[in-house]
Formats: C-alpha cells, sequence, structure tokens
C-alpha cells in the first residue's frame, strides 16, 4: 500500500529519449558511430567537463577539470566516445 501512495507522489517518467537531467551532461555519439558509447560516473574527472559529484553547489562553483582521471587512458586511445 505505501508503495502505491509513493507511486502516485512521484512524476511520471519521460520516456521521449536523453536529455539533461540535473548537472548531467549528455553528448551524443556522432551519427553512425560504430561500437561502444561510454557514460561516466559524475566523481571522475572528465577534460572540459566539471566533476559535480551529484552537487548543485559543485557544479556551480567547480572549474571544468583540466584533464582526464587515468582510467579514462584506454577509452580516449580507442575512441570511445564519452556521452555522459
Amino acid at each position: 500500500m505505501l508503495a502505491g501512495l509513493l507511486a502516485s507522489c512521484a512524476p511520471a517518467p519521460d520516456r521521449r529519449g536523453p536529455k539533461n537531467h540535473a548537472f548531467i551532461s549528455y553528448h551524443p555519439a556522432a551519427e553512425g558511430h560504430p561500437g561502444p558509447r561510454l557514460a561516466v560516473k559524475d566523481l571522475i574527472d572528465i577534460k572540459g567537463e566539471v566533476t559535480t559529484a551529484g552537487s548543485e553547489y559543485l557544479s556551480k562553483s567547480n572549474p571544468p577539470a583540466k584533464r582526464d582521471a587515468e582510467c579514462l587512458a584506454i577509452a580516449r586511445e580507442r575512441n570511445v566516445p564519452i556521452v555522459g
């Protein structure tokens, strides 16, 4: 019963496709790009993006990362598109 009450309070999910939510940035891969795409947790530095850790304060007060985190090296070497 509690689940039914909570479900009626929550807004219906938007299923129209990817778009920006909260502090998440989304960058679509080039059209027709074969292979995998990579979404990166907002705790990992991506060059040129603000590392927010899910925080509105950090999203507004931190500068963009100057370099990628080391864990992204293989994805960058293999040209895997980072989409979010």
